[in-house]
């Protein structure tokens, strides 16, 4: 099993117990250590977040043109190549002249509460940032983050301050936004990037009631490029609708992002 780093479990101890209960790292590691163990597509890496590092999926387009590099961020209880909407869609994007990286996000304990969830939302941004310094070594010039359930959430606060600076657009999935998450709205306000507000008819109850508070949030804020779809029959986890998710995204993609400047792109090795 892979070892915390002492200077980062001192940190989290001096920190203080908000930050303890934050993050479950001893989880992570053994989550991350057994999809080293049984990947069958793509490559694991090692990035670095500060001086922490953290398990990311790369796989290349396969396509002789580049449009671009995804970063995918999973929900709250999953993983970096969880099976469904993220392990589809690392797998299913490359298929469309995408390359995909799915980033492992910090993890709450298992039944954790809703607060300590949200906690993780800021813990995920210097892993975001480091992604889309791994595409820019890659001369990859342009990003799209597709977060689901709390990692749309981690998405839409990376966009909003910016991060990557190479993200052109955002393809939101399964994200509820409650009333009172000031920060959410204010967020969701400041981005007129392409934006793709997904969720399925039979989605989680936080979800679906949010629908109209996202969409008046987002139209407030003057995103003419907002969009918000739900697609028939799917629940929270798009089960046996993950390949009309994928094809709702690509079509969206190819609408509104031009593919990558032609040789512009750098195959350079993980």
């Amino acid at each position: 099993m892979i070892q915390a780093p002492r200077f980062l479990l001192l940190c989290l101890f001096c920190c203080g117990p908000a930050l303890l209960t934050a993050a479950d790292l001893a989880r992570e590691q053994r989550i991350s250590a057994d999809i080293e163990r049984y990947l069958s597509f793509g490559q694991a890496l090692r990035l670095k977040a500060g001086q922490w590092e953290f398990l990311a999926l790369h796989e290349e387009a396969d396509s002789q043109e580049i449009k671009g590099g995804v970063i995918l961020l999973h929900d709250w209880n999953g993983h970096a190549d969880r099976l469904g909407v993220i392990q589809h869609l690392r797998i299913g994007l490359t298929r469309h002249g995408w390359e995909t990286l799915s980033l492992q996000l910090p993890l709450a304990s298992e039944g954790a509460p809703q607060f300590e969830r949200q906690g993780l939302i800021t813990q995920a941004l210097p892993r975001i940032q480091a992604a889309g310094d791994y595409y820019a070594k890659r001369n990859i010039k342009q990003t799209v983050l597709i977060g689901h359930g709390l990692g749309a959430r981690m998405a839409l606060a990376a966009l909003a301050g910016n991060q990557p600076a190479s993200a052109r657009g955002l393809v939101l999935i399964g994200m509820a936004l409650d009333e009172a998450d000031q920060a959410g709205k204010e967020q969701l306000r400041k981005i007129q990037l392409p934006l793709l507000d997904l969720m399925g008819q039979r989605d989680s109850p936080a979800v679906l009631a949010s629908k109209r508070l996202r969409r008046k949030t987002a139209r407030y804020g003057g995103n003419r490029n907002y969009r918000q779809v739900s697609i028939i029959g799917a629940d929270h986890e798009f089960y046996n609708r993950e390949q009309m998710l994928l094809l709702r995204i690509v079509g969206w993609l190819n609408r509104h992002l031009k593919p990558d400047e032609p040789g512009s792109y750098k195959g350079i090795g993980p």
